[in-house]
């Protein structure tokens, strides 16, 4: 599994340790599951924000930054992540 993705489990699902097994289990509500996906979405928007940097031309720099602003605001529209 992903590294990145692996921190985002982790920032989002609670583990304890069964005192039984000894083991760490997993506890997950759907707020969970609501939280892991949106901090996905968001990390995705973020990378493709920092894309822009990369090119030197400021017209297209402008140009797509114009267009990322539509783009998240379906994206969160689709996935019901608010801002």
């Amino acid at each position: 599994m992903n590294e990145r993705i692996k921190e985002l489990i982790l920032q989002s699902v609670t583990f304890r340790l069964d005192p039984d097994s000894e083991c760490y289990e997993a506890q997950v509500c759907p707020e969970d599951l609501e939280s892991l996906a949106e901090l996905i979405v968001a990390e995705c928007m973020d990378i493709v924000s920092n894309q822009t940097t990369l090119d030197t031309n400021e017209d297209f720099r402008e140009g797509f930054n114009h267009g990322l602003k539509y783009a998240w605001t379906d994206i969160r529209k689709h996935f019901g992540v608010e801002e």
